[in-house]
């Protein structure tokens, strides 16, 4: 049998003759067998998979975050992705059924504060786009350029009355790039004029009626900008102003960030700031293997960058 594992495993190295491991890889490809990585688990006592938290399966963002996760990852560990059950963001209850299974490591994506501050490290563990204090791997974006880089984009085509519109739960990831956009604005001699009330959730139909909502106050504010919190709402944005007979970008440009795949499809294509979802994933994965090798901690940084398209253009000056 430690034959058949070795060559199974391409780990003979030259110690089974030439028949043998000939003969035991036809009989491999005859009865098309597949290592099963849960029962070697049962047998060396170690864990085989890795479990992930993220807040939502329906926001594009974190199937790219996935898809980067799992290309680092390989068939080395199976992904345990725990996702709550309603469209809202999960708590500690969520994390610890995560951490009751028999795992190698964890990734937590955005956890919200609250659930932050319940969490107890008992594997390797890596927080994404989330601060805390603990000693733990972090991958950290770094949304304060991404609002630097919008606001200068709309500074520079001459937006100073911009709006703003953010959804719930208003975590710091959100509120750092708002803020770091209002910064330039307000640098420049501008405003940000956030909406009266955040999307309840993200959803393009909350992006229709929240601009429905703030329209009125934002058009008396002289807004000739607008920008969403995520892709998703900007989508509902351009929708609704549309149906209002508002021409994109002519009288309203509209803005956000994410650049999930569809906003380069939109019409007019979505201007927004590429988060690098797929590069979180790939960042995450290094590190929590890393982590599991070598029980070391790390912090790292994605940087994002601009996408300047069609929604956006130089300021409307009525008429």
């Amino acid at each position: 049998m430690s034959a058949v594992s070795l060559v199974v495993r391409n780990r003979d190295g030259g110690r089974i003759n030439g028949d043998l491991k000939a003969r035991i890889q036809k009989a491999v490809s005859d009865l098309d067998y597949r290592p099963n990585s849960f029962a070697r688990s049962l047998v060396s006592q170690l864990p085989s998979s890795i479990s992930v938290v993220v807040p939502s399966i329906r926001n594009p963002f974190f199937g790219e975050m996935l898809e980067g996760i799992l290309q680092v990852i390989g068939t080395r560990f199976t992904i345990q992705l725990h996702v709550p059950s309603e469209d809202m963001d999960y708590g500690i209850d969520i994390v610890r059924a995560a951490q009751e299974d028999n795992i190698a490591g964890l990734i937590l994506a955005t956890p919200p504060q609250t659930t932050l501050d319940l969490f107890r490290q008992t594997c390797p563990t890596v927080i994404l786009d989330a601060y805390t204090a603990m000693d733990v791997s972090r991958i950290e974006l770094n949304v304060a350029a991404a609002g630097h880089q919008l606001g200068r984009h709309l500074v520079e085509l001459g937006h100073r009355s911009v709006g703003y519109l953010d959804f719930l739960p208003d975590k710091a990831t959100f509120s750092c790039r708002r803020e770091a956009l209002g910064k330039i604005v307000r640098q420049a001699g501008g405003a940000l004029h956030n909406a009266p009330a955040p999307a309840e959730y993200l959803d393009i139909e909350q992006g229709e009626a929240a601009f429905s909502r703030s329209w009125a106050l934002w058009e008396a504010a002289g807004v000739t900008a607008v920008v969403a919190a995520d892709d998703i709402l900007a989508y509902g944005i351009m929708k609704r102003a549309q149906e209002m007979g508002m021409a994109i970008p002519d009288r309203l440009s509209v803005a956000s960030f994410n650049d999930i795949p569809f906003s380069a499809l939109v019409s007019p294509a979505l201007t927004t700031v590429d988060l690098r979802a797929h590069q979180l994933g790939l960042q995450a994965a290094h590190v929590l293997l890393d982590a599991i090798a070598q029980d070391v901690s790390s912090v790292c940084t994605v940087d994002p960058e601009l996408r300047i398209r069609r929604s956006t253009a130089a300021c409307w000056t009525g008429g």
